[in-house]
């Protein structure tokens, strides 16, 4: 997904605690407004990655029409039967860009230079 689209170098945390510089990024964000007191927002420091395919899985509607919301055992079965729905949806996606022989931006980009098409795209189970 997006989060496996950068690496992170260093987070707030870590930011903070640099000398000199945890100092001097502490005395700046200090001068912003705050949501809350005490509160100190430093972004993150990270770098993009090359970019690796993004896979999608579209699952069926759920109809929740007839689901009565005064009925907390139909409302469990419902949510535990899209949370399973989508647990697995997200397993057979891991799985199938695991075997996708293209996932990765640098074979993508040298099959497609060097056969002059655009590499296949992956059969998702």
């Amino acid at each position: 997904g997006v989060a496996d689209s950068v690496e992170m170098v260093a987070d707030s945390t870590e930011i903070l605690n640099l000398p000199f510089l945890g100092d001097f990024v502490r005395s700046r964000t200090d001068l912003l407004p705050k949501a809350r007191e005490q509160e100190t927002f430093v972004a993150p420091v990270s770098v993009p990655r090359l970019p690796s395919r993004f896979y999608f899985l579209f699952l069926k509607p759920v109809q929740t029409n007839d689901l009565d919301y005064k009925d907390k055992k139909a409302c469990q079965d419902a949510y535990d039967k899209i949370k399973a729905d989508v647990e697995d949806g997200i397993a057979k996606l891991l799985k199938d860009r695991e075997n996708d022989p293209f996932k990765d931006f640098g074979a993508r980009v040298f099959y497609e230079a060097v056969n002059n098409r655009t590499a296949p795209q992956p059969t998702l189970s």
